[in-house]
């Protein structure tokens, strides 16, 4: 009987257990898969390449159809190369790579007669915890020692290491040497990754081909499968790519074509195999490290990014890094797969997770980005002599004038209008970015003309100086200001604005129109209170509510996204309108300076440490950065400022323009003799608005990275006014005998 019950009781209880682990398995294997990002580098084609490639090969087409995309930023710590462009999107930081950037392995390869394991040991003194290693990977971390700012080469594969997440890399683009850079975007930071074939068993050889051998698709796909069940993180290296453009130059014209019209063939039957893989569940990142072009040179440094997710549609990816349609960076695609897995991004993560926008038909697509570049395109190719031009009439003019002054020269009525005029390009500059001629020429005439008929109709019927310096600066900085309301539409496609593919700053207003902002609303308050305008209780409350609202927009990370202008304009409405109140610098005073510090610096906290509307600026991004890595990361950010400020003060023009603004503002104290001070004591409250600029343009110069460029924007608006009256009030007596009498200064 007993032996009866304990065969009974051990039926029941398997039963049991089956009952139990049934429902679990099937639960386990029909309920919701585990995610899955595929990363697929396709290095050295160009956006006009990759329209040709969809025009002529219906698989890739499809797949690009079907595909959310974006141009690509692919800015590095150094120049645009590949070993740069890699190491910098593994690290999800602008980095540096080296020579030995591809030296990586199957452990079991032999590299200087020893298997690559044992040669990893040597180097690192590590034992291998993977299938491959990158045994340049001490080269690059060197590389990167030396940055003002937290780099950690495999960062990415690093943070989906820690969540227990398995990782591959298949493929390479060795040529007469190996070039494995694909492992710099799955190896952690000692350089290994889980699984992987790097080798040269993923090729296959062919006398014709441009090096000899190519990428094998069928074995491509039979590695691809056996590490899609065990890996959510591959890598796969297209790299003939990289072959063709070594082999190119070697080539004929109509070889280089058939070669090239091969890969992109093999790639598109590559796309079509992968394609029915890809859901909610498994996305496929495309990306090009770098744009340069096989067969058809590229127009700039952006490339492609697109990500495809299966049948969700197109549309416009975007990032809080760039806060464009249709415009992300290489730094936010360590961000972007991280999210993917619901792993937040450390601080020295300098990317954003890339989403996508609301579909678009007529942006999206490769004829919407295309379009975008060539508007990116037109700024980044036109900005240089466009601004050249601009600095070197303004040193051209202020010189002259200040010469014609020293020696006596009666050159004011030749001199006047084209010094009115130099206050008037920044408008221009501002206005011409709505109609963005492709034409370098014709951006010339058109900046040119516009600026002559400025000048025309903010001279039209004005009795002074002084209300034509109203004019400017209400216009000036009244259009910033609705510009900056309605998303920098204008600032970000102006020639002064910011260029997309320097990667300096995406969105906000810049050093250039920051400067430009302050100076001209202290130009037009102070007109104001010259004017006499001021003997009217609220023009005293206007005035300090518009000061007011200009530091908000340049603080905003919504807005301006400017902490060095915000300080700027700070210091410069501060000690303007303490001037035109005649405020005396006492303790009631004092306390109430002391008290809009304490204002400003709870509004900067509040604004950038937990963001506006969901936007974190790099303010705020730098507030983690400091909580995190504490005083070191304020060290460090005080030293890549002071150096951005002396490579501008050698290099760039703008540090001349501001020199010999300040040369100028120390000759007028002496030359002519005594006129100076007259022309303060009429022009009193004007010149306590010259001192706010003068105070802003020493502010912008300390805290601003392009601090030589926001001096010489904010100094202008004190500079050439006072030029002006001086030249004029200096040659008074021969501007009566002529007919301009009417421009005599209030």
């Amino acid at each position: 009987m007993g032996t009866v019950f304990k065969n009974y009781f051990f039926i029941i209880l398997f039963i049991s257990l089956v009952l139990i682990l049934i429902p679990t398995a099937l639960f386990a294997a029909g309920g919701e898969e585990e995610r899955q990002v595929i990363m697929l580098a396709v290095d050295g084609l160009s956006l006009p390449e990759w329209q040709y490639a969809a025009e002529n090969f219906p698989a890739i087409e499809d797949f690009l159809d079907k595909s959310s995309m974006a141009l690509l930023n692919t800015r590095t710590a150094g120049r645009l190369t590949s070993e740069n462009a890699y190491v910098t999107i593994g690290a999800g930081a602008r980095a540096e790579g080296t020579g030995y950037a591809g030296l990586a392995l199957n452990t079991d390869e032999t590299y200087e007669y020893y298997p690559a394991g044992k040669v990893y040991k040597r180097y690192t003194g590590r034992q291998p915890q993977g299938e491959v290693v990158h045994l340049g990977i001490n080269t690059i971390n060197k590389a990167n020692e030396s940055a003002n700012f937290s780099i950690v080469p495999g960062a990415l594969g690093t943070l989906l290491k820690a969540a227990g997440l398995k990782r591959a890399v298949l493929g390479n683009g060795d040529h007469k040497n190996l070039n494995r850079l694909a492992v710099n975007l799955a190896m952690d930071e000692y350089g290994v990754v889980d699984y992987g074939t790097v080798n040269k068993e993923i090729l296959k050889g062919g006398g014709e081909l441009s090096a000899g051998f190519m990428t094998d698709v069928d074995r491509l796909w039979k590695n691809f499968w056996e590490y899609k069940n065990k890996c959510q993180y591959i890598v796969i290296e297209w790299g003939d790519t990289f072959r063709l453009r070594e082999t190119e130059p070697l080539l004929s014209g109509e070889r280089a074509e058939a070669l090239f019209d091969l890969q992109l063939n093999n790639l598109a039957e590559f796309l079509e195999r992968i394609s029915p893989l890809l859901n909610s569940e498994t996305i496929l990142i495309l990306v090009t490290p770098t744009p340069e072009g096989i067969i058809i040179p590229g127009d700039g440094d952006l490339s492609l990014l697109a990500i495809n997710n299966g049948d969700e549609g197109p549309g416009l990816l975007t990032s809080d890094t760039t806060r464009r349609p249709g415009l992300v960076t290489n730094t936010d695609i360590a961000s972007t797969v991280l999210s993917y897995f619901d792993i937040p991004s450390p601080s020295f993560l300098y990317g954003s997770a890339i989403k996508k926008l609301p579909s678009n038909s007529s942006q999206q697509g490769l004829s919407g980005l295309m379009e975008l570049n060539r508007q990116i395109s037109n700024v980044h190719q036109q900005r240089p002599p466009l601004i050249k031009f601009y600095i070197l009439l303004q040193i051209i003019m202020v010189i002259s004038a200040v010469g014609a002054l020293f020696l006596r020269w009666n050159l004011y009525k030749y001199l006047k209008y084209p010094m009115m005029s130099l206050m008037l390009f920044p408008l221009s500059f501002l206005l011409l970015s709505v109609v963005q001629p492709g034409n370098l020429y014709l951006s010339f005439l058109a900046v040119i003309l516009l600026t002559l008929f400025l000048t025309w109709v903010f001279k039209f019927r004005t009795s002074s100086y002084v209300a034509f310096f109203l004019r400017i600066g209400a216009v000036t900085s009244l259009a910033i200001i609705l510009d900056l309301l309605t998303g920098a539409e204008l600032i970000k496609n102006s020639i002064l604005g910011y260029d997309a593919i320097s990667g300096s700053r995406f969105y906000g207003i810049g050093n250039e129109y920051m400067g430009i902002f302050i100076g001209s609303a202290v130009l037009f308050i102070a007109s104001v209170y010259q004017l006499k305008f001021n003997k009217k209780p609220l023009v005293s409350a206007l005035s300090l509510s518009f000061f007011v609202l200009i530091i908000y927009l340049l603080l905003s990370p919504r807005w301006g996204a400017n902490f060095g202008g915000s300080l700027t304009a700070l210091t410069a409405f501060t000690v303007t309108f303490l001037g035109l109140e005649d405020w005396k610098l006492d303790k009631k005073n004092l306390s109430r300076v002391i008290g809009i510090m304490v204002l400003f610096v709870l509004a900067l906290v509040l604004l950038n440490y937990k963001g506006e509307d969901g936007m974190v600026s790099h303010v705020g991004k730098a507030f983690n950065l400091v909580r995190v890595g504490g005083l070191e990361e304020v060290a460090n950010i005080l030293i890549r400022k002071g150096a951005m400020n002396l490579k501008l003060f050698r290099y760039s023009l703008w540090s001349r323009i501001l020199v010999v603004f300040l040369g100028l503002l120390i000759v007028l104290l002496y030359q002519p003799p005594g006129l100076l001070k007259k022309i303060i004591k009429k022009y009193t409250k004007l010149f306590k608005g010259f001192a706010g600029i003068i105070a802003g343009s020493v502010v912008a110069i300390l805290v601003n990275d392009s601090g030589v460029v926001a001096g010489a924007t904010t100094l202008m608006f004190a500079g050439i006014p006072i030029i002006l009256l001086v030249m004029h009030h200096t040659f008074k007596d021969d501007l009566n005998k002529l007919k301009s009498l009417k421009w005599a200064g209030k």
